[in-house]
């Protein structure tokens, strides 16, 4: 043969592979019609046996020739619950079957026992008259695929232009047709229990983060308004508080050694009891804004009259010492001289002392003991000399 009949040869064989091919796209439905119809579905209260998974759409083709395996003469199912384009395809949701009875009538014994020991499921729809329904051909492997080309994107154009809620989609494999559907009511009946269960997981572990974030503590935060937590770590509601190391910040409360926080409580001492018209001082008796006096040992504040080591009662309520504190924020001056005198002396003088009306009376007071001691006394001189 000649060189011009080798390739006449070639150029017819390779034509036809290409004629082929080109018939057999054809055949499996490139340019069929698809017509996009809302009514009621082909299917209506159908059993099917399932099995659900979890993952991209793409693995789905192995549960489809298992159940096919199954049972060769009934028709397989598909329901797909998520958009591959808004969730990632490890978290899409599909279940696929086999449709064992239509119209509610009762699945055959031995089949039904054969899918259930292969694994399968059983779950039934409910019947609805409204949905969204298309068809197209299944007449070679390859229709499978041109139908997820091709038929939906038109469903997809379909129910936003009418702004319908269908989902989730349905594909039904019975004969020589694909018919492709979606619920417009009751669409929670489509639902499978596994995806009720994935959805209950998900949403339990998106509380436990929420409930992480919330429950935050903070042992040395130093911002003021920021919510915190005691030293156990439990937090308290409507409280701001500090932790055992951190200093008082402006305009938070305050927290006591054993990190229990007082909820409304304007202060707390060393041993966590509530002081009443009191600032608030901490462990280490650091002083911050807005408060005007604190010590450890219990002396005095502005806004109460007086408050000892030993609680004596006060004009509040409290216990009072017999001899009120004067000076409204001052420790003991000791080893300082004169001079710390003079100037505590200067101090209680030029200061407007809040118990200066309960000084006098406690003057009077002794003074008229005082006096009525002298009178017993000089009686009773007077009645040993007589």
């Amino acid at each position: 043969m000649s060189g011009w009949q080798i390739l006449g040869v070639v150029t017819v064989l390779v034509l036809s592979v290409l004629l082929m091919v080109v018939g057999y796209v054809v055949y499996s439905g490139l340019f069929s019609k698809i017509i996009i119809l809302t009514g009621s579905p082909p299917m209506r209260n159908i059993t099917f046996a399932y099995k659900f998974r979890q993952g991209p759409y793409k693995d789905c083709g192995v549960l489809f020739t298992e159940s096919s395996k199954l049972g060769p003469k009934l028709s397989t199912i598909g329901v797909f619950y998520d958009d591959p384009k808004k969730v990632p395809g490890p978290l899409c949701r599909y279940a696929v079957g086999s449709i064992l009875t239509e119209a509610g009538s009762a699945p055959c014994a031995e089949t039904q026992l054969r899918y259930q020991e292969a694994g399968f499921r059983l779950f039934s729809f409910p019947e609805v008259t409204h949905a969204v329904c298309a068809s197209f051909p299944h007449r070679t492997p390859l229709s499978v695929f041109l139908g997820v080309q091709r038929v939906y994107p038109q469903l997809d154009t379909y129910i936003k232009k009418r702004q319908l809620c269908a989902h989730p989609f349905l594909e039904v494999y019975s004969g020589q047709l694909i018919h492709y559907m979606s619920p417009l009511a009751r669409q929670d009946g489509f639902y499978v229990p596994e995806v009720r269960e994935a959805e209950l997981r998900r949403a339990g572990e998106q509380d436990e983060e929420e409930d992480e974030d919330d429950g935050a503590t903070i042992v040395s935060g130093t911002g003021s308004y920021s919510q915190c937590s005691s030293v156990s770590g439990r937090l308290r509601p409507h409280s701001q508080c500090s932790s055992v190391s951190a200093q008082l910040r402006p305009h938070s409360q305050c927290s006591s050694v054993s990190g229990r926080q007082h909820s409304h409580s304007p202060c707390s001492s060393v041993s966590g009891r509530q002081r009443s018209d009191s600032q608030c001082s901490s462990v280490s008796a650091r002083q911050r804004s807005h408060t005007p006096c604190k010590s450890v040992i219990g002396q005095h504040h502005s806004h109460s009259p007086c408050k000892s080591v030993i609680g004596q009662q006060n004009s509040h309520g409290h216990r009072c010492s017999l001899t009120p504190c004067s000076t409204p924020c001052s420790l003991p001056l000791e080893g300082r001289g004169d001079a710390a005198e003079d100037r505590t002396e200067r101090t209680r003088r030029s200061s407007p002392s809040p118990l200066k009306g309960l000084d006098l009376e406690l003057k009077v007071h002794a003074r008229s003991s005082c006096q009525k001691e002298l009178v017993q006394e000089r009686g009773m001189a007077t009645e040993g000399e007589e």
